[in-house]
């Protein structure tokens, strides 16, 4: 298996000190911050991705079927772009990007629970 993830570690991370009860809201909210982070250097790379990805699909959707001599097919060049490392990078990106998003509405979800016990403890 691959390395994880900076914002998976991250996220690991935290959660194991999560566990031991040595979080509080105010540190999740410190997390949603290192995710936002996170959210927005891998949304960069999916975009320089997107554009390598894309100009890769213009170069095989314009080719010449070598058995026919003929235009490549659509379907073909979907196919065989999709086999591409431009497209595993570009897909890793975007994955990351909708774990990301996943993370972050997960601790917005913990920072509520938390901030609604703090505020009945404190009645």
């Amino acid at each position: 298996m691959e390395n994880k993830p900076d914002f998976m570690i991250s996220y690991d991370e935290f959660m194991a000190k999560y566990a031991q009860n040595t979080e509080d809201a105010i540190s999740v909210g410190g997390e949603i911050a290192k995710q936002a982070q996170f959210f927005c250097n891998h949304n960069q790379r999916k975009a320089i991705l997107e554009l390598v990805f894309n100009k890769k699909y213009s170069e095989v959707i314009n080719a010449v079927d070598e058995q026919t001599s003929k235009p490549i097919s659509a379907a073909k060049a979907e196919v065989l772009v999709n086999a591409t490392d431009e497209y595993s990078n570009y897909l890793i990106e975007k994955t990351a990007i909708e774990n990301i998003e996943q993370i972050i509405n997960s601790l917005k979800a913990l920072q509520k629970g938390l901030l609604v016990e703090y505020g009945a403890s404190s009645l």
